[in-house]
């Protein structure tokens, strides 16, 4: 019941609906252009693993708009002053945080697979994708791309619920975080370091070889999960000792 309320709210509210079609949007655009390109200056040819690797890339963006939607599935009911009500429904706080990190998580899966498609039917399409060409580190690439897209809803939920009392500033920090100071931070410190960062355990999830010292793909989602636990307790911590009155 609690799921399908969260699932509810999220689909009578425009921006949601904005973010879920701009990734599919998005993910064509990105994933034309190595298609357009293919063969020419110095673009993979189509059919190549090159190209199969730059089309199925054209997802990676788009785990940013479920990181938003995650912020706005834990801000949006404290910007709107309306959690009071829900906790009238859900009285345990720690219940309905744990209702919205389950609809952040199923939403962004979903936005993960919408994506998934455009990539496969762009990639068959042209050729850039052939079928007959097994390749398991791809099919690792693009089943870790698909699972960023929760995960990274589910860390955005977490630093909403930390940052609940101001919407602006949730949906700022973790763009400006992935997007510009996380490599800013870690520009002074050894290479190893930036495995464990957020953008180098990405890159591990998606099985990608674009980073040294990249850690293996399952010790990258395991730490992300591990991260996205620890500040959605630091949330709940705060849920739980915040003032809704």
């Amino acid at each position: 019941m609690l799921l399908r309320t969260e699932l509810l709210k999220l689909g009578t509210t425009r921006t949601p609906w904005l973010l879920g079609a701009a990734v599919p949007g998005l993910t064509l655009l990105l994933a034309l252009q190595p298609v357009l390109r293919g063969g020419r200056d110095g673009a993979p040819s189509l059919g190549t693993a090159g190209a199969a690797l730059a089309v199925l890339d054209a997802m990676s963006r788009g785990a940013l708009a479920a990181l938003l939607l995650g912020v706005l599935v834990a801000t949006t009911e404290f910007r709107h002053k309306t959690v009071s009500l829900s906790l009238l429904q859900a009285p345990d706080r720690v219940r309905l945080l744990l209702g919205k990190t389950i609809t952040a998580a199923l939403v962004g899966l979903a936005l993960g697979v919408s994506a998934l498609v455009v990539v496969l039917t762009v990639g068959s399409a042209s050729g850039a994708l052939r079928w007959d060409r097994g390749n398991p580190d791809l099919t690792l690439h693009g089943l870790g791309l698909v699972l960023t897209y929760p995960l990274y809803a589910v860390l955005g939920l977490a630093v909403g619920a930390l940052l609940s009392g101001n919407q602006p500033l949730a949906v700022i920090l973790p763009l400006a975080w992935l997007l510009g100071l996380e490599p800013l931070a870690l520009s002074g410190l050894p290479q190893p370091v930036s495995a464990w960062s957020v953008g180098g355990l990405t890159a591990a999830l998606q099985n990608s070889g674009t980073l040294p010292f990249v850690v293996p793909v399952w010790t990258g989602g395991a730490a992300l999960v591990g991260f996205a636990l620890l500040l959605l307790l630091a949330g709940a911590h705060h849920l739980l000792h915040t003032d809704l009155s």
